[in-house]
């Protein structure tokens, strides 16, 4: 079986061991030579112990395996009259081949083989059918019972007889097939259907649970219309191992019986996201049709949803084998419905991490960047070091000529203002009157400095205005203070002075 993910089969062979299963399922979508077959499945059930280590559902399968795969890969379009006729005539073939082998070893027990085969395209599902087995279309999260009620067929002869006027040379059943017939979009099933040859189809079973809804796009079957099941609340009322539907095919016996088997046919219109399933009667009685679909619908590929569905049969019946086929249609850059979010949830998150991983490496390379400019500044640095060094001893050095220049320059001006003020003639003033008090401010309450006597004569340094308004003179001259004298400097007011004529200014020299 080719490793896909939109196909899956499981079985198993109960506590006995005994084979009594077999299965096939190719898948062609993907072919680099594109043909009009979409997928090939087979799966058969042995009624009867097999002889000897002959398991006879595997000798049915390669029957039918190697009658219609090199048929259906030979054309380059498939239609339904040569599908109907290559699918009955090769299954009534296989049929008769095990019927005459059972009686040519004369072991006195006839095969008794179910078999279900599906061949598609890119719009029809092709169903042929025989036994107990049943087939399933998961179509939009709701299942359908395609398997199709069976029809006395015999396999064509050896040699074909002469065309005759009343039967065409083609036709290889003993009854002709139904005209197509649809389930209506409404929901709506007709009571019966008119079948070629004037007979008239049983009404079909009727639907478990609640009336089914209207279902716009419901896929179109061509015998009797599907049994469909709601999903959730669709399985059959009895349980996980009865159904109150009829045994499809029960009534038309099994394969190997006889030269004659009751072959059903059927078809369906599929699309992308469509479901087929093939079960035996190990696997239907067991597990449900909701427990299908949602195993179908939750498990990530067909290969997981099949071997939970052959577990959960063989953990609920441990004696009776069990087998399961599940493929689902798809084409290139399809996505089933149900995972268009997970996608988008993955791209979303894809997305987000790119932008991560792009900021991460932003910062690593802005981190390499720095580091290496650091790195090469501190080298260049050290090249330069010297010229720096150097260049920073220039300019101290012109910082202190400078500062230097600036200081000599301060102190000749200095010097000469106080030459120009010693040179310069004072203003006198003599006391009047004795014990005038000389203070430290121009106020009458300032801290007295020291004492001067009548006459007294003094240098007047500054004319200033006192805090009572009047005039007070700076001066400078010996004072008595703690009885001594000394030479100070401090206020006295102007009425307690005389003014002496100011002296004349000092010719100008010339240098």
């Amino acid at each position: 079986m080719p490793e896909a993910s939109n196909v899956g089969s499981a079985s198993h062979m109960g506590e006995k061991q005994v084979p009594r299963d077999a299965h096939f399922a190719y898948d062609y979508t993907y072919r680099r030579v594109p043909i009009p077959v979409t997928a090939y499945m087979g799966i058969a059930d042995s009624g009867a112990e097999p002889s000897g280590t002959e398991n006879m559902a595997k000798k049915a399968l390669e029957l039918v395996r190697s009658a219609i795969e090199p048929a259906v890969i030979a054309e380059e379009e498939l239609n339904r009259v040569y599908m109907e006729r290559l699918i009955r005539e090769s299954i009534a073939g296989v049929g008769k081949s095990l019927f005459e082998e059972t009686a040519r070893k004369g072991t006195g027990e006839p095969a008794a083989v179910s078999l279900t085969v599906a061949v598609t395209d890119k719009r029809k599902a092709y169903i042929g059918h025989v036994g107990t087995g049943r087939i399933y279309l998961l179509h939009m999260e709701r299942l359908y019972d395609l398997t199709p009620t069976g029809s006395p067929a015999t396999p064509a002869p050896s040699e074909p007889s002469p065309p005759s006027a009343s039967a065409p040379p083609e036709a290889v059943v003993t009854q002709k097939p139904a005209p197509p017939a649809t389930v209506s979009t409404s929901g709506e099933i007709p009571p019966s259907q008119s079948l070629q040859g004037g007979e008239v189809a049983p009404p079909p079973a009727p639907l478990a649970g609640p009336s089914t809804p209207e279902q716009p796009g419901a896929p179109r079957v061509t015998e009797e219309p599907p049994t469909l099941f709601d999903v959730p609340g669709g399985a059959p009322a009895g349980g996980a191992g009865e159904s109150q539907f009829s045994l499809p095919g029960a009534s038309g016996g099994l394969l190997g019986q006889s030269t004659e088997a009751m072959i059903g046919y059927n078809e369906v219109e599929i699309v992308p996201g469509d479901v087929l399933i093939l079960c035996t009667d190990g696997m239907w009685k067991t597990v449900n049709e909701e427990e299908m679909v949602e195993s179908l619908t939750t498990s990530p590929n067909m290969q997981r949803s099949a071997s939970q569905l052959s577990r959960l049969a063989f953990s609920r019946d441990v004696n009776e084998n069990a087998s399961v086929i599940s493929w689902q249609y798809v084409t290139p850059g399809y996505m089933p419905a149900g995972k268009e979010r997970e996608a988008r949830d993955a791209e979303r998150r894809s997305k987000a991490f790119d932008v991560l991983l792009v900021a991460l490496l932003s910062l690593v390379l802005i981190g390499l960047f720095g580091f290496g400019f650091a790195f090469g500044w501190r080298i260049a640095d050290a090249f330069r070091k010297p010229q720096k060094e150097a260049a920073q001893a220039k300019r101290q050095a012109a910082a202190r000529q400078a500062a230097e220049k600036i200081r000599k320059e301060q102190e000749a001006a200095k010097a000469k203002q106080e030459s120009q003020k010693a040179a310069a003639p004072k203003q006198t003033a003599s006391v009047k009157g004795d014990g005038v008090r000389m203070r430290s401010a121009p106020d009458a309450h300032a801290t007295i400095v020291g004492l001067l006597v009548a006459g007294q004569t003094m240098t007047v340094l500054q004319s200033v205005t006192g805090a009572d308004g009047k005039t007070w003179y700076k001066c400078g001259a010996n004072v008595t203070s703690s009885g001594k004298d000394v030479v100070a400097e401090g206020f006295v007011r102007n009425d307690f002075l005389v003014m002496n004529p100011a002296p004349a200014p000092a010719p100008a020299t010339t240098p």
